[in-house]
């Protein structure tokens, strides 16, 4: 488990700043690890070398929050995410998700992003 008890912060970074869209396809998101599918929005996270699909959401900002959330719980503190984060928004998230057994919607945290 992530310790936070020290006092963090989760920096957001842009797939532009990292030069990787170039806006041409209609799949990719703005944000990081969020792609398209149909109507809905689906994210991904790189695992072991490995590109895994975790949820399928209706709006794409709850999927970059969630696929932020996923990033930190796997590859650590120190992952670039979609939104900046400090450590109480990332405690609310992880206290969240381990008393409800999952977020109760991502909606939750979109005025914290």
């Amino acid at each position: 488990m992530i310790n936070i008890n020290r006092e963090m912060k989760f920096i957001s970074t842009t797939k532009s700043s990292r030069g990787l869209h170039n806006g041409a396809s209609k799949k990719r998101s703005q944000y990081i690890g969020v792609l398209r599918n149909g109507n809905n929005w689906q994210i991904q996270i790189n695992l072991s070398s490995k590109k895994k699909h975790f949820g399928i959401f209706s709006n794409e900002i709850e999927a970059a929050i969630m696929q932020n959330f996923f990033s930190i719980g796997v590859n650590g503190i120190d992952v670039k995410t979609n939104f900046n984060y400090d450590t109480i928004t990332a405690q609310g998230m992880i206290m969240n998700y381990l008393t409800n057994d999952n977020f109760s919607s991502p909606s939750d945290f979109l005025t914290k992003v």
